[in-house]
């Protein structure tokens, strides 16, 4: 049998100078042989691992590779050093691994890999956090020894069917001899993870971001602007290729020259347009995964509205509509106006099965939830729990009780939501007196 020797990945790279400046610089490679005068195809390489770099062919970005070598913590203390994108720092993986996600200049994606010596990091998603409450119901139910081991690795402790029981017992109040449902096992992640309920987790995890930020591609700036001070040859080619007027007098050139050709070279225009465009990528990537903390982060950090980047970004579908369902859930009464108003669907969400008016009354904004009756959204259409949105609000005065849940009861009754919706008596006698008054009977 003819027997390979080798492989070596070609990755398609927008500018091969700027592509192996950043592999040798920040990643750690040497720059081992390129061709032609300019360079646009060569070869990186760190130890055993070699990267061929084509400009403009051979491939398209978003390209997946795995690299494997022996301490990936000191990978991710050198990367933090040099500047390298780290989209997310090291993990732990149930199929032995330790893992860092590393991203190129052209969107190319390195799993860093090294061997595994903990226990699996903690779930990020809420379909993770789902099958640990599958596995909790299967080992409560039928002590099976798959989800045992599951379990064993998520918490980095050796448990027994007794153990777990006790533990679900003790949390949710219930007795030895109790049958669980899949609600309460996942009741019982959440409590175990520091929320109230199930709700609650799926509202707040945090998604790690795409990281998308300038930095890289401002000290890329920084090391053109050396370069074209020392006269070295490519450089002053990006320079006569991008600003033919400055080219004569490379002294001349400026930081923010510098930045205007680094910008022009992925694309844009000018550096405010790169920047805009990649807080707007990082935006959308929020809003995709739900993280809705981190989209607050995000603005606040840069002092941004998203209507701004939205709007500047051609107002796409579907993250006009993600944005809707999360102004409502934070009670940006006038964002969610703005939306309306371009005709954003009311009932559009982030398929997370709510939506914005549900997500208001059970934050309990008042303010937003008048907003989208006035704009006569539908009262008896139902979340992804079986609620209207009357019963939605009921769960919000149980689970995250706000002064203003009472009167958004009192307006959802009053525009006509189905006494029906609401599970009487509640036990709060503020809320009790409200349904009474409309109707509502043991």
């Amino acid at each position: 049998m003819n027997e390979f020797s080798g492989a070596v990945p070609i990755l398609n790279v927008k500018n091969f100078a700027a592509s192996a400046d950043y592999y040798v610089n920040k990643l750690g490679f040497e720059k081992e042989w390129d061709w032609g005068r300019p360079a646009n195809f060569g070869c990186v390489g760190r130890g055993e691992a070699q990267i061929f770099l084509c400009e403009g062919g051979q491939g398209q970005p978003g390209m997946w590779m795995s690299i494997f070598l022996e301490d990936v913590d000191a990978l991710h203390e050198e990367y933090k050093k040099s500047g390298a994108i780290i989209l997310e720092p090291p993990k732990n993986y149930p199929w032995g691994s330790r893992e860092m996600l590393v991203e190129d200049l052209d969107g190319h994606r390195l799993r860093m890999t090294g061997e595994s010596k903990g226990p699996v990091n903690k779930a990020e998603s809420v379909e993770e956090y789902n099958n640990l409450a599958r596995d909790v119901l299967a080992v409560y139910q039928s002590g099976d020894s798959g989800a045992i081991q599951r379990l064993s690795d998520y918490t980095g402790q050796q448990g027994t069917q007794e153990k777990l029981r006790a533990i679900v017992q003790g949390s949710l109040g219930k007795p030895p001899d109790a049958s669980l449902s899949l609600a309460e096992a996942q009741l019982f992640v959440a409590r175990a993870h520091g929320f109230d309920n199930w709700q609650a987790l799926a509202h707040n995890i945090k998604v790690p971001p795409k990281s998308t930020n300038l930095d890289p591609y401002a000290s890329q700036a920084e090391e053109l602007l050396k370069q074209v001070r020392a006269a070295q040859p490519e450089a002053l080619d990006r320079i006569r290729e991008h600003l033919p007027n400055k080219s004569a007098a490379p002294n001349s050139i400026q930081l923010d020259d510098a930045q205007l050709v680094i910008a022009r070279e992925n694309g844009f225009p000018s550096w405010a347009k790169f920047r805009e465009q990649l807080l707007f990528r990082d935006a959308v990537h929020h809003l995709d995964a739900g993280n809705y903390t981190g989209l607050e982060e995000l603005l606040a950090q840069h002092k941004l509205s998203l209507m701004d980047l939205l709007v500047a970004a051609g107002e796409p579908k579907v993250p006009m509509e993600q944005a809707l369902t999360w102004a409502c859930m934070l009670g940006r009464t006038s964002d969610a106006k703005f939306l309306l108003d371009k005709g954003v669907d009311p009932l559009a969400g982030d398929n997370t099965g709510l939506n914005g008016l549900h997500y208001a009354v059970w934050h309990g904004h008042l303010d937003t939830a008048k907003l989208l009756i006035d704009r006569k959204v539908p009262l008896e259409v139902t979340n992804m729990y079986g609620g209207t949105v009357l019963g939605c609000a009921l769960d919000g005065v149980e689970n995250q009780p706000q002064a203003d849940h009472v009167a958004i009861i009192e307006a959802l009754l009053d525009a006509g939501a189905k006494i029906e919706g609401a599970d009487y008596p509640t036990g709060n006698e503020r809320v009790d007196e409200v349904l009474r008054r409309h109707g509502a009977k043991s």
